[in-house]
């Protein structure tokens, strides 16, 4: 645990993630491990946590729709 000094501050914080290969990718199931974020200060790591997904996402098929062009959907 890294403790920080009071007169820190937010904007000299650098939040870095990486993803997991392929964890965007549906179906994702609760739990899932999505990626790794690390916060650092001045040039340290001063805290790191793995990011889970918090719901199920099931696998969505769009049928009878066309992807939106230009701010604009056809059928």
């Amino acid at each position: 645990m890294a403790i920080l000094p009071a007169d820190y501050s937010l904007n000299e914080l650098d939040f870095r993630y990486t993803q997991v290969p392929g964890s965007m990718d549906a179906p994702i199931t609760k739990g899932q491990n999505m990626a790794n974020l690390q916060v650092w200060y001045k040039g340290s790591c001063v805290a790191e946590t793995d990011v889970y997904a918090a719901n199920d996402v099931p696998l969505a098929y769009a049928k009878g729709a066309e992807i939106a062009k230009k701010g604009r959907v056809g059928r």
